[in-house]
């Protein structure tokens, strides 16, 4: 399983936990360092993975961080699925430009 998965499944799971029952600090700092976590995986800034979590958590809107754990794993599965696509288009013959001093260039 892709690392970043895991780290949306484990926040899933907390958010199903927590509305269940109140959660514990544990499981608290747990989705945070797994939001930390994704977002350095990502490379993406935490501006945009725990900043958006934040609120939601604050609010103790499981529901709302649930939703958006799941959109995040779908945002993640389009970027692969277009750059997938992307890299299949070289591999099918296309000439590659090649700029001044021999390099291919992007």
């Amino acid at each position: 399983m892709n690392p970043i998965d895991h780290c949306l499944d484990k926040i899933e799971e907390l958010c199903r936990k927590a509305q269940a029952a109140p959660p514990q600090a544990r499981d608290l700092f747990q989705m945070g360092y797994n939001a930390g976590r994704a977002a350095e995986l990502a490379g993406e800034g935490r501006d945009r993975w725990w900043d958006l979590f934040k609120g939601r958590v604050e609010a103790r809107d499981w529901d709302a961080v649930a939703a958006l754990a799941a959109a995040k794993r779908k945002q993640r599965a389009q970027v692969s699925t277009s750059t997938a696509t992307r890299s299949a288009g070289s591999r099918t013959g296309r000439k590659e430009r090649r700029t001044r001093g021999g390099r291919k260039g992007r």
